[in-house]
C-alpha cells in the first residue's frame, strides 16, 4: 500500500491530466508513471500509458467508487474560470470531498508484461522503430 496524491489518481480515473507541476518544465506526469508501476509492477514507457490506463482505471474505480464520474463538472469549471484556474478550483472541490491523498494497493492480477519495443512495433510497424543500443562497438 502506498499513498498517492489525489490529482494523480484523478488523472488516471478521469483520463484528464490534472497533476501538479513539480518544476517549470514539468507537467506532473511523473506521478502517473509511479502509480502505474506501483499498481502493475511494470515501469511503463510513454507509448504504453494508454493501455495501462485502460487496465488500471477499472481497478482504481473499484477501490474508490466515489471517484466515478468526479469529472462530470470539470468542463464547467474550465469554461467559467479558464483552464488553469478552472482545474485548480475543481481539484480543490475534489480534495475537500476525498482528501489530498489516497492509500492505493497493488493490483492483484495485473496483465502479463509486454515488451515495450514489441508493443511499439505492433502500434506503428517495424519500419518505423529504430532501437538504439547504449553499447559501443
Amino acid at each position: 500500500m502506498k499513498n498517492f496524491d489525489l490529482r494523480i489518481i484523478l488523472s488516471m480515473t478521469t483520463g484528464r491530466l490534472v497533476t501538479k507541476s513539480q518544476d517549470p518544465g514539468d507537467n506532473g506526469i511523473g506521478g502517473i508513471y509511479e502509480l502505474v508501476e506501483h499498481l502493475t509492477g511494470v515501469a511503463p514507457f510513454t507509448h504504453q500509458l494508454p493501455r495501462f490506463f485502460r487496465e488500471c482505471q477499472p481497478y482504481l474505480l473499484g477501490c474508490f467508487p466515489q471517484l466515478d464520474g468526479a469529472d462530470i463538472d470539470l468542463d464547467s469549471f474550465i469554461e467559467r474560470e479558464g483552464t488553469d484556474k478552472g482545474v485548480e478550483a475543481w481539484v480543490a472541490v475534489q480534495e475537500s470531498k476525498f482528501g489530498t491523498e489516497l492509500l492505493v494497493g497493488k493490483m492483484p492480477n495485473p496483465s502479463d508484461p509486454i515488451d515495450p519495443i514489441q508493443e511499439l512495433v505492433g502500434m506503428v510497424g517495424k519500419d518505423r522503430v529504430i532501437v538504439v543500443s547504449g553499447e559501443q562497438p
